[in-house]
């Protein structure tokens, strides 16, 4: 439990906004769909999120680069201004990509070509320009078109399936589909194919490391 604790607490502290949130819904999955150790995890999830309260109130900084800044960011309390996609250097590179894609459909325009591609005047959009747009399956299709994409957006839906399998044998069969090893295994899975937040780079040596040890694993 103090491992628990003090990891969610060290991830929260480090000021990474988006390896909070996959903290929080990997250990939300976790903590449905385990068995034996649920509630170790629950507790300690429970006295994280206390503590973490605390801190932000205690310690500006935090609470300024967590939550202020991810809401002024965002614009989601402006009255007038539009809701921006994380932030306005993410939205510009999402831009650059979903143009890469309309103009390339079917195979994109090259494995790790993002970089060179959105100075392109076709693709080009301020401040866009960077080594990859920070979503996989944008840069997927932008980079591999449907034909590299379908793989990994069938991934994530048959992991979705997974645990949507587990909740119908636990609601209903009272017994579980997969063991407590398998579903933290796929929760790692979910997380590094979650859409709808910032990604590392698809084919980053050290991300590759990331994804595909779970699976490695699973087999």
């Amino acid at each position: 439990m103090l491992l628990l604790i003090g990891s969610d607490i060290i991830i929260y502290v480090s000021g990474e906004r988006t390896a909070f949130f996959y903290l929080m819904l990997s250990t939300i999955l976790i903590i449905m769909f385990i068995d034996k150790w649920k509630m170790i995890r629950l507790l300690s999830f429970v006295s994280s999120m206390i503590i973490i309260v605390i801190i932000s109130f205690s310690v500006p900084n935090i609470k300024e680069r967590m939550i202020d800044k991810t809401l002024d960011s965002t614009n989601i309390l402006a009255d007038e201004e539009e809701i921006v996609v994380f932030t306005p250097v993410h939205q510009s590179g999402y831009k650059s990509a979903y143009k890469m894609f309309i103009n390339n459909v079917f195979v994109g325009v090259g494995p790790n070509m993002f970089r060179f591609e959105c100075n392109n005047s076709k693709y080009y959009e301020p401040n866009g320009c960077s080594t990859h747009p920070h979503n996989t399956y944008l840069q997927l299709l932008a980079e591999t078109g449907i034909i590299g994409a379908i793989p990994i957006i069938f991934s994530f839906f048959f992991v979705c399936f997974l645990f949507l399998k587990q909740s119908i044998t636990i609601l209903f069969k009272k017994t579980r589909a997969m063991s407590d090893i398998n579903v933290c295994l796929l929760s790692a899975i979910m997380i590094t194919l979650w859409p709808i937040a910032p990604s590392l780079n698809f084919f980053n040596n050290w991300n590759s490391i990331v994804i595909y040890l779970p699976i490695g694993f699973i087999i």
